[in-house]
């Protein structure tokens, strides 16, 4: 199984360890090593399911609401 980390999102020791987010026909699952998805059997780099939880963690693209 492949990891895929971020520079800015710290998995090891995390409280999202554990967490899956499912997709249409894969889930990404955060462990200690970093982000793992089921899209790809042999995964060289990261997918767009891994990057789209990745910037959903940052943050980024919300809207707050007043």
């Amino acid at each position: 199984m492949k990891y895929f980390e971020h520079s800015k999102i710290n998995t090891r020791g995390s409280h999202l360890i554990g967490m899956v987010w499912p997709f249409r026909s894969c889930k990404v699952e955060v462990y200690d090593e970093g982000f793992n998805c089921t899209c790809k059997v042999r995964p060289i780099e990261k997918c767009n399911h891994i990057k789209s939880v990745e910037l959903g963690i940052l943050g980024v693209g919300q809207k707050y609401w007043k």
